[in-house]
């Protein structure tokens, strides 16, 4: 009964985590830095989601924040949901051949799934829209580097996270047994 609870708390958590993240993404970073692309926290957040949940509790959790990402942006549903699928699998996959639970694995975890989620959405794009995104190769740059700056704050706040909604402890560094 309080496993549910706790999984119920820290999951609505996660998602004001999320909208506040997106909020600041969104318009307060465009106050202090003009023009300039911002990070990709949600994609942070999506990460850690992966990485320490089982892969049906990841996908459950990244659709929500798929939802409330596509809100905040001019991105719909139907081509986000692909690449955080994707991205999710793929995580799992590398999580279960080689994960330990570190800032260190976490920082170059972000800038390599940074990455990787501008490839997948961009393909996706192409395949699925009318109207594609351009590559922006430069804007893309500035994200993926910003993003992965702020992978270290991200993941401290995801951990203080999941210890006050009393989340289980991080697992070791055999990683997440499915």
């Amino acid at each position: 009964m309080y496993q549910n609870r706790h999984f119920y708390f820290n999951t609505i958590f996660l998602l004001l985590f999320t909208y506040i993240c997106l909020g600041f993404q969104t318009n307060i970073w465009f106050s202090f830095t003009g023009n300039s692309p911002s990070p990709q926290l949600w994609l942070i957040i999506t990460l850690y989601v992966t990485l320490y949940r089982k892969i049906y509790v990841s996908v459950f959790i990244n659709y929500l924040i798929g939802i409330v990402l596509a809100s905040f942006s001019s991105v719909s549903v139907g081509i986000l949901w692909p690449a955080l699928l994707i991205i999710t699998v793929l995580a799992h996959f590398v999580k279960s051949r080689m994960f330990w639970p570190s800032t260190r694995y976490f920082v170059i975890s972000t800038f390599s799934f940074s990455v990787l989620f501008h490839i997948i959405y961009f393909i996706t794009s192409h395949l699925l829209e009318n109207n594609p995104t351009r590559l922006s190769f430069f804007t893309r740059l500035s994200e993926i580097l910003l993003t992965g700056l702020w992978a270290a704050p991200m993941y401290w706040a995801l951990t203080w996270i999941d210890k006050i909604s009393y989340r289980e402890p991080l697992p070791d560094s055999t990683g997440v047994s499915e």
